[in-house]
């Protein structure tokens, strides 16, 4: 299983990123979570995250979870590029499309990367917070969530999961955390110069 969690984007650590991809180039960019409700800056977010990709020599291709044609994509992606936003929103895409099984399976072929941040991370985890802090169960593929964006230590997501007794990963932006087979580290610092 490869996986590259970040708190923010590709984080200060890209290279980690592309070396999960052995080579391989096929990007799935999968934008459901994305929540800006202004069709231009949604559109710009989604672009800005491609023109990235597109920048480390990689071929990514949207794919939307709520169109079929793009749900067939997964079957042939080399990665997943996870956007962030609303991870319930997400969480909903993904049981709705049938990619939550699809990812599963093959993560566990070692036949895909998957790759996300901020929402796109936190939905590999046991659970997450939706509406009104009820709990959301999440893909299950990691015994932690991530916390992304922490500052100084702790934020109400992370207040969240220590009440509910959840393991959880908490992420400054700028790191990541990388999982290649049974190796996990922490790649990366974090972009805030503020002290702890």
């Amino acid at each position: 299983m490869r996986l590259f969690l970040s708190s923010q984007g590709l984080g200060t650590a890209p290279e980690a990123f592309v070396a999960l991809l052995r080579g391989r180039t096929r990007i799935g960019v999968i934008p459901n979570g994305v929540y800006l409700d202004d069709p231009a800056k949604r559109r710009l977010r989604i672009d800005s995250d491609v023109a990235e990709l597109q920048a480390l020599g990689l071929d990514p291709r949207e794919l939307d979870l709520n169109d079929h044609s793009g749900t067939s994509e997964l079957a042939v992606c080399d990665a997943v590029w996870v956007l962030g936003g609303d991870v319930v929103e997400l969480r909903t895409a993904f049981a709705s499309s049938g990619a939550d099984d699809v990812i599963r399976t093959r993560l566990a072929e070692d036949s895909l990367v998957y790759a996300g941040y901020s929402a796109g991370a936190c939905l590999l985890g046991p659970a997450f917070p939706g509406p009104d802090g009820l709990l959301v169960s999440g893909l299950h593929v990691v015994p932690f969530t991530i916390a992304p964006h922490v500052r100084h230590g702790s934020n109400g997501l992370t207040e969240w999961f220590s009440r509910h007794d959840l393991p959880f990963i908490a992420l400054r932006d700028g790191e990541a955390i990388v999982i290649d087979a049974d190796t996990q580290r922490l790649v990366g610092q974090h972009a805030s110069s503020e002290p702890d």
